[in-house]
This record gives C-alpha cells, structure tokens and sequence, in this order.
C-alpha cells in the first residue's frame, strides 16, 4: 500500500483529461455525442429484438437477459454523462477542487459500472448462445465454463477497485486532511490493462462460439461466408 498524506493543490484531476488537451479545450460534447447514439443505438436493437420475438416465438428468458444488460449499460452511459457535468473531457486546471472531488467520485462509480456492465452483457450473450446450443454438449460445457470464468475474473477485477483505498473516501477525496492509504497506481494501472485484455478475449470466443454453433446450420456454401463477416465486425 502507498501512504499518502494531504496535498497541497488538487491531487491529480480526472482521469478522463484527454491527451493532447490544453487548458480552455473540451471534449464534453464529443463524449455526449458518443454516448447518446450508441445508448440509442443499443436502444432501437433491443426494441426490435423483442419486437421480433414476441411476434414469431415469443419473448424468451434470454431476451429478459438482454432486458437486464441493457438497464446496466444505460445506467453506466447516465454516471458518465454526470462525470462530463463534474469534469470529463476538460483539462485539469479547468476544473475547481469542489468539481474534482465530485468528478474523480463518478469516476471511480463508473470504473465499478463498467466492470458489472461489461459482465451482465456476455453473460446475456452467453444465455443467447445456450438456446443456439442446447443439443450440443461440447458447446454447452464450453459456454459454461467461458460463464464461470468471466464471473471469476469481474469478481478479482471489482474487489481491488471498490477497496482501492482505505478509507474508502480517500480513493476520490485527497484534498481532505486525513491521510489515508492506497494500492500503487502501477496496480490499479496492470489491472486495468488486463480487464481490458480479458474482455477483449472473452468477446472473441463469443463470436467464434457464435460463427462454430451456427457453421454447421448453414445448408448453403454461399451463405458461409457470412459468419466471415460476424467474425470480422466482432473484432473489430
């Protein structure tokens, strides 16, 4: 644990100061502008999926699944419009000690979100993939262990976020006078990285789960080329 005393100005700003930036610029409206159309984006797929369900087979358990990871994502996409009102997107001196204490808390708010979204949408992916491949055994017992697996890892992600600090104010609140101690910053950085790392390889078994279960039910040679393109589009 690294010990800290109190600082003498800010602290460190927030996080989400992009690279580049000078004092005066600000990437609000960007960040805004990215997270209103891919929420209404994710929005309008989900309504359509329900909508074709529920005219030709009916809602299923999976689809409430999808209902749930999206409730999640829309949740996550509202504390990051609230950290652009504390400071994301602004440079470090833009930004007054009151509006860092308030931002840098969003901030670690939406670390924590991320993590529970990110997890609750490929377990809702995973709960699609089970219907896919309820006669198959070797595809069931895959996706279940890739499930314990993605629950193991969220879990060693979000307990070192949330006890970052101790006390816990201090992961957010360094101008106080109390001293308190945290994790080094080169943890929280490597854990990070290798969250990322992870999600980014779980989303590539889940689509080559996705194209492996559905190869085999597509009867004509021309339409295999198209879970070349679902492969593309999910690595991309």
């Amino acid at each position: 644990m690294e010990r800290f005393g109190p600082p003498g100005g800010l602290g460190g700003g927030l996080e989400g100061s992009l690279g580049g930036m000078g004092v005066g610029d600000s990437s609000c409206g960007t960040i805004l502008a990215v997270v209103y159309t891919t929420t209404a984006v994710m929005f309008s797929i989900l309504c359509l999926r329900l909508y074709v369900r529920w005219r030709h087979s009916g809602i299923r358990l999976d689809d409430w699944a999808h209902v749930a990871a999206s409730c999640f994502a829309i949740a996550a996409a509202t504390v990051m419009a609230l950290g652009v009102r504390y400071g994301l997107g602004r440079h470090k001196l833009d930004i007054n000690p009151i509006e860092t204490i308030h931002g840098l808390k969003w901030n670690w708010i939406l670390n924590l979100m991320f993590i529970i979204t990110t997890f609750v949408v490929r377990m809702a992916i995973c709960s699609s993939l089970l219907y896919l491949a309820w006669r198959d055994r070797i595809f069931r017992f895959t996706i279940y262990g890739l499930m314990v697996f993605m629950i193991t890892y969220s879990v060693a992600f979000w307990l070192p976020t949330i006890l970052e600090c101790q006390p816990q104010k201090f992961i957010y609140d360094k101008i106080s006078r109390q001293d308190g101690e945290c994790l080094p910053v080169g943890v929280m950085r490597g854990l990070e990285i290798m969250h990322t790392l992870m999600n980014s390889a779980t989303g590539a078994v889940l689509v080559g789960l996705l194209v492996a279960i559905q190869w085999g039910r597509v009867m004509e040679e021309k339409l295999k080329y198209g879970p070349g393109v679902v492969v593309l589009l999910g690595l991309l």
